[in-house]
């Protein structure tokens, strides 16, 4: 099996990613609670404030998640915590919601409120692209319930995708190897090295070309069908 060091994010699924998982859930739900009674400018600030502690939180938990399923797509401890992050993210979605119907509700003052908040003016750009995104937006229940569903449609999807190509393996010169193994060769200082091996590559995907396609086009429905639902005119 090909591994790789995580030691820089967790030593495992121990003490210190549970307490940073608990406090995650916690940081969420105060989130949650804030959307709902958003309204001044330094509502805004919190807002910023507590959203960057989740992100930054949610990519870390996220990463060692996803690469120890990435070398290990049978490790049941890594799939628990990959569904429990996904149901995490979908509570998300209603708050986001209020959000960008906040930002939408006091656009006129937001450039005021980046004048007087040197926080807000770092953060100007991302706050009109939610703006706009606001014009594209469902009601707050219903954005909720596609964040919900989405974790078994087009994220069940994402995970065959990733565990299909972790897992399906081809005999490279004598060894056994996966797609991410070949892929490493490509960083191999002999030239024919590198082509043999991303001949292979190709033709590992043919053991896996119909699961692929499938899941593939459920993501590509899915993003269709969602899309048409906000007015988008084209994905």
């Amino acid at each position: 099996m090909y591994t790789w060091s995580l030691k820089d994010l967790y030593e495992g699924y121990d003490d210190a990613f549970i307490k940073d998982f608990n406090t995650l859930e916690a940081q969420v739900e105060s989130l949650t609670q804030l959307a709902a009674t958003l309204n001044t400018q330094a509502d805004l600030e919190q807002w910023i404030k507590e959203l960057s502690e989740i992100m930054k939180r949610f990519r870390t938990q996220m990463a060692f998640v996803g690469l120890n399923m990435s070398t290990n797509a049978t490790d049941t401890e890594s799939h628990k915590y990959n569904g429990a992050l996904q149901n995490l993210a979908s509570k998300l979605s209603k708050p986001d919601a209020q959000f960008k119907s906040f930002l939408i509700k006091h656009k006129d003052e937001l450039n005021q409120w980046e004048a007087n908040s040197p926080l807000i003016k770092e953060h100007s750009f991302l706050l009109n692209e939610s703006i706009n995104e606001a014009a594209f937006n469902l009601s707050d229940d219903v954005e909720e319930a596609l964040s919900i569903m989405s974790i078994n449609a087009s994220s069940a999807w994402d995970n065959l995708h990733s565990h299909l190509t972790s897992v399906t393996t081809i005999d490279f010169k004598g060894e056994e190897h996966t797609i991410t193994s070949l892929r490493n060769l490509a960083y191999s200082s002999d030239e024919a090295l590198r082509k043999e091996a991303y001949e292979k590559e190709l033709e590992i995907y043919e053991k896996i070309e119909d699961s692929i396609a499938f899941a593939l086009n459920s993501i590509k429905g899915e993003v269709n069908q969602t899309s048409q639902l906000r007015g988008y005119t084209s994905p």
